[in-house]
């Protein structure tokens, strides 16, 4: 993995770090943050069945992975920040205030902030990038 203005150490300790370790382990990028590559194949494998679980955040977005099995009850409620996806993997149906749209590996969807959404019909292990902006806080 190759990664400029994080140490290696950083962003392996994220990847193998228990469930206590895990969120001090996120790379926090600063305003004069540098690019950062990552291996996404080592961040799904890393993700320790958590329903959602961040990997990156920076002033302007936090990165996270969004990862539940066929028939789970997403129960999320609107966030302050807007929102994209983008589906790596599994089958779904994206709700969006009423207006459902199925998902699966590629499609992208942008959800505004305070906008209701949550997915249903999970028929296949649903494997998601989600890009908030601004980051997720800490209260939602």
């Amino acid at each position: 993995m190759q990664n400029a203005g994080i140490s290696p150490s950083v962003v392996e300790r994220s990847l193998v770090a228990g469930p206590a370790e895990r969120l001090s382990a996120v790379p926090h990028l600063g305003d004069d943050a540098q690019p950062l590559v990552s291996d996404l194949t080592a961040l799904l494998a890393a993700h320790y069945g958590a329903t959602y679980r961040e990997v990156l955040r920076a002033p302007a977005l936090s990165l996270g992975l969004f990862a539940v099995g066929p028939g789970h009850d997403d129960t999320q409620t609107p966030h302050q920040q807007d929102e994209v996806y983008v589906v790596l993997g599994g089958a779904a149906v994206l709700d969006i205030d009423g207006k459902r749209s199925a998902v699966a590996p590629g499609s992208v969807a942008y959800v505004p902030a305070l906008v209701p959404h949550r997915f249903v019909e999970i028929t296949d292990d649903l494997r998601v990038i989600v890009v908030f902006s601004p980051p997720l806080t800490n209260q939602e």
